[in-house]
């Protein structure tokens, strides 16, 4: 079970910088996706997330993972996470939530970018952290990661405000595969993800360049050696 639940925890929290001489226009625009992931074949979780526009300027994205099968019956655990950015050149996020059922957790981040530092605030216990320009939330970085591959770019670096630390996640493409999905087969470009300073627990995603360079599949490996994989459902 705590295996099971690690693996969910994962996928829940699941499911880039160079210097810039002209303005780039934001490559991403609003969906509304379903995904489901499995362990040895069972499906133990439904995820929801959404990319909205809030404002001229301001976009919201959203996730909502609900445990299914004997794992919703144990746990009940679910799970919603939400960022609000905006786009100058690159993703600047301004605030960051996650909210988890069961053995309750609430995080909220709040980016201050005048005096480069966030503010995280877990079960209402608040820290302050210095932060280098083009940090991201640990759930932001997907759509970060969308706008560098747009750029034609293979080799990504993120700097994660993330559990009171400053982590970087690396992003490298290993090379471009067609893959069956529930939308039938799709050409996509494959890349590895790694936490520096970490070893093992490596991700493969998989995103498609015709859907905007949208995930259409992660896999990684537990500490048990088991493979979990989210895999896209519909897309709206």
């Amino acid at each position: 079970m705590t295996s099971r639940f690690a693996t969910l925890c994962f996928f829940m929290l699941a499911l880039c910088h160079a210097p810039l001489l002209l303005a780039i226009e934001n490559p991403l625009k609003p969906f509304s996706v379903e995904y489901i992931v499995k362990q040895d074949q069972e499906i133990i979780a439904r995820t929801y997330i959404s990319l909205q526009r809030i404002g001229d300027n301001r976009w919201r994205y959203h996730s909502n993972s609900v445990p299914t099968g004997w794992l919703a019956t144990m746990l009940g655990v679910e799970v919603t996470q939400e960022s609000e950015w905006t786009w100058n050149d690159h993703i600047v996020t301004h605030r960051f939530r996650y909210d988890r059922g069961g053995k309750e957790k609430h995080v909220h981040l709040i980016f201050d970018w005048e005096q480069m530092k966030v503010t995280n605030v877990i079960n209402g216990d608040p820290w302050h952290m210095k932060i280098p320009p083009g940090t991201q939330d640990k759930f932001s970085i997907n759509l970060a990661l969308m706008a560098h591959l747009s750029q034609g770019e293979t080799d990504i670096s993120f700097s994660v405000a993330d559990g009171g630390k400053l982590k970087t996640y690396d992003f490298k493409v290993l090379g471009k595969e067609t893959i069956n999905t529930a939308l039938g087969q799709l050409n996509t470009i494959k890349l590895s993800r790694n936490k520096r300073g970490r070893t093992g627990r490596q991700a493969t995603l998989w995103l498609s360049p015709e859907l905007g360079y949208l995930l259409v599949k992660m896999e990684k490996a537990d500490k048990d050696d088991e493979i979990a994989t989210m895999s896209i459902q519909a897309i709206n």
